[in-house]
């Protein structure tokens, strides 16, 4: 018994759309998409391949969303050029990280953020 087969051949006349099904034929693709984005393809590349093959029903934002969400972007790759295999490229992103402000040493003891003094200097007003 082969169930992907047999659940295909159900529901192959099923005029309205499956949930999931996008997903589903994304996941069968996870790693060769994975493979392509590390050969030095991009995502939209990638999807328009697939997309115009008709490997994949979904939308370019929804193929993207999915390769982020799964984790195939790479942060730092070594890859051959896709027209020249003898030179390899190194693609650095940068990381994500929280930023923090930088304090300088006349602000180490006091707090954080904006204080208002209420009471009006002389010299600031006109």
């Amino acid at each position: 018994m082969d169930l992907l087969k047999e659940l295909d051949a159900r529901f192959a006349d099923d005029p309205k759309p499956r949930i999931g099904k996008g997903r589903r034929e994304f996941l069968t693709l996870k790693d060769e998409i994975g493979r392509a984005i590390a050969g030095g393809y991009t995502v939209r590349e990638i999807w328009e391949y697939l997309h115009e093959k008709g490997f994949i029903s979904i939308k370019y934002e929804t193929f993207s969303d999915y390769v982020r969400r799964y984790g195939l972007r790479q942060t730092t790759v070594n890859v051959p050029a896709r027209s020249n295999p003898s030179v390899s490229k190194t693609v650095k992103m940068p990381p994500q990280t929280e930023k923090t402000p930088q304090r300088d040493e006349a602000q180490k003891g006091k707090p954080a953020g904006f204080k208002h003094d209420p009471t009006p200097k002389n010299e600031n007003l006109i």
